[in-house]
């Protein structure tokens, strides 16, 4: 049995996957990832990423930005935004 965040995630939301639930979570479990999971199993993710997760748009990171500047990428049903405060 794994402890890897994403294991962790599906285990304890078992009873509640294919009911078309959202999961909002905080940047140490949002991954592409597990994203993927639960799209696949009915069920919405929401959450900030850290841009260094694997399958995170690099060239998303690479621009500098000024105060109020938005930029998004978009991969079928994925989408990752960045917004500059």
């Amino acid at each position: 049995m794994s402890n890897q965040p994403v294991d962790v995630t599906m285990r304890l939301l078992q009873p509640l996957l294919d009911q078309g639930y959202s999961l909002y979570v905080d940047i140490y479990y949002c991954c592409p990832n597990l994203w993927n999971q639960m799209q696949g199993r009915n069920t919405m993710l929401v959450g900030t990423c850290r841009e260094n997760r694997v399958g995170m748009p690099a060239d998303l990171f690479q621009n500098g930005q000024r105060p109020g500047d938005f930029d998004f990428r978009r991969k079928g049903q994925l989408e990752a935004t960045r917004w500059f405060d």
